[in-house]
């Protein structure tokens, strides 16, 4: 859907290291659950179609889990179930802060990383219980967020080892039970129901987004009094699902959503309001949709040239609405994104041989607005990096996913990440200005995990766009407000996972300010130098 504005041009013709969020995931035994590079992350139930969690597992120690707390065991010769931490020996008297221990609870208590330092607006995978567990059958990571004062918030969300949750015992045949999917899947909620699916006349299904999902991004279950109801999810998090019957009994089971690789996504509010005389959709007709619009920009990894350089000045060193949706491939236009390679990792188009296009790799196939078919088309895979969508204006009225005017968010995927490279993320106040005060947010997503969510937390204050920072008379004026969000860089892992650091930028590191520019001052320049890159890291960070 291009841009109603005469100033965009179409394009179908033509991190402080020691604070870096990095983390191992390796369970009992050396056993690890990563993927060659490209693949995704750790969670390989993410990477395939819909499906549901599997149960299984004994606890009963060695690779399959059951580390046991041999300081708490009985007197009586009984066995005690309380895990510790895969990476020490036994329950210890502390939580233990060092990278390879975030996300476990090292101490037994029921709390993760709690009184663990880290950087506002960072976030974190955690798993409660048996860390030989993580990642197996129906166990699911929650998420924990760094608060305002530097320390990690509570586990929130996921399916745990613990004594509350025991994920292993939970069967496919019991109940309800969790689906992982991939974002932009259409699934059928039915296929969560387990036992719980029993004849009946009347049916009703609701979904609930993650806390970070604004109302007007959240998507409408289809035909939700049907038992065939589907739901498309555009955006990664834990859903949560309540499925009702007979109009009294009810269960609830969690949809997963995630992607591998590097995966940032832009939401901002008021999307879809305001008046709507002086936009035209693509048929050149007036109230095609309303709303403020911003652009999501992200650098090309390891280098310091000016933003905005494509397509005019052929140089794509910046994915952005320009050059990087499916429009700019149709013949691999000039400008567009050229970053990888043909042959070898990371790929300019990721693709799996034999080509299948149900393949569940191609998320962008099933990018939304007809977006999907648009990529569909090239029969070469998703391109590495691309714009899945450009989202202009929209109606937030307007529940189903599908339409051309759902207020989708935007987002940028680099499915192979290359290491030891900052790679930096930009926000532009466009046009179509909003009177009043617009708040953006970035989430960042490495190899399915929430590594950050900047914007609302992370700073002074939250991030603002006010009024002031958009020239209602003209788009893209120079003077609109351009933010520089952060530089954040894929590792590998320990166990040979796709890992991230996240480094916010700041305008003032000491009190937290965010870094707020000019689109004019963005076209000119790159920002602030590249941190170094930490040691080991797989590459220089900048070139």
């Amino acid at each position: 859907m291009p841009h109603a504005s005469n100033n965009r041009v179409l394009l179908c013709l033509a991190f402080v290291v020691g604070a870096a969020a990095v983390i191992a995931s390796c369970s009992a035994g050396g056993d690890s659950t990563a993927l060659t590079p490209g693949q995704g992350g750790a969670d390989a139930s993410v990477a395939g179609s819909a499906g549901v969690g599997q149960g299984g597992g004994n606890n009963e120690g060695g690779a399959s889990g059951g580390f046991i707390n041999t300081d708490a065991a009985p007197t009586d010769g009984a066995v005690s179930d309380v895990p510790v931490n895969v990476c020490g020996s036994q329950c210890g008297p502390v939580e233990l802060c060092d990278q390879q221990f975030l996300g476990y609870d090292d101490d037994c208590d029921g709390l993760v990383d709690e009184g663990c330092g880290c950087t506002p607006g960072l976030s974190h995978w955690c798993f409660k219980g048996d860390p030989a567990s993580r990642n197996k059958g129906a166990c699911k990571d929650g998420v924990e967020k760094c608060d305002e004062t530097g320390h990690w918030g509570v586990c929130f969300g996921g399916f745990h080892a613990d004594t509350k949750d025991d994920c292993l015992k939970q069967g496919t045949d019991v109940g309800c039970h969790d689906l992982s999917v991939l974002p932009f899947t259409a699934v059928n909620l039915k296929d969560g129901l387990g036992t719980f699916s029993s004849p009946t006349s009347a049916w009703n299904f609701l979904v609930e987004c993650p806390p970070s999902i604004p109302a007007a991004n959240c998507p409408k279950v289809q035909t939700p009094d049907s038992i065939d109801a589907t739901y498309t999810p555009l955006q990664s998090g834990q859903y949560n699902v309540t499925a009702t019957k007979d109009g009294s009994d009810s269960c609830t089971f969690s949809l997963y959503v995630g992607s591998g690789g590097l995966r940032v996504e832009l939401n901002w509010d008021h999307q879809g309001e305001g008046a709507d005389n002086h936009y035209t959709d693509d048929a050149g007709a007036s109230g095609g949709g309303k709303g403020p619009d911003l652009d999501l920009h992200v650098h090309r990894p390891g280098f310091k040239t000016v933003w905005f350089n494509g397509p005019m000045g052929m140089k794509g060193d910046d994915c952005f609405y320009g050059n990087c949706t499916a429009a700019s491939f149709v013949m691999t236009m000039p400008g567009a994104p050229n970053w990888f390679t043909a042959d070898q990792y990371p790929h300019n188009w990721t693709r799996q041989e034999p080509y299948n296009p149900n393949d569940p790799i191609y998320t962008c196939y099933n990018a939304p607005r007809g977006a999907g078919d648009e990529w569909k088309m090239f029969k070469k895979g998703c391109h590495n990096p691309r714009l899945d969508l450009d989202n202009i204006t929209c109606d937030n009225t307007v529940s189903d996913p599908q339409s051309e005017l759902f207020c989708a968010p935007e987002n940028v995927n680099i499915d192979e990440p290359p290491y030891g490279l900052w790679t930096r993320i930009g926000v532009h106040y466009f046009g179509h200005c909003f009177n009043g005060d617009l708040h953006p947010q970035i989430t960042i997503y490495c190899g399915g995990a929430q590594v950050a969510q900047l914007g609302g937390s992370g700073y002074n204050a939250p991030v603002t766009f006010p009024a002031s920072s958009c020239n209602a008379s003209s788009d893209d004026d120079s003077d609109n407000a351009f933010w520089l969000v952060a530089d954040v860089m894929a590792i590998q892992g320990v166990c040979g996972e796709v890992d991230c650091i996240v480094q916010p930028l700041y305008a003032d590191a000491a009190s937290k300010t965010p870094l707020i520019s000019t689109g004019g001052k963005a076209k000119s320049q790159f920002g602030p130098a590249c941190p170094p890159a930490p040691p080991d890291a797989g590459g220089p960070g900048c070139n």
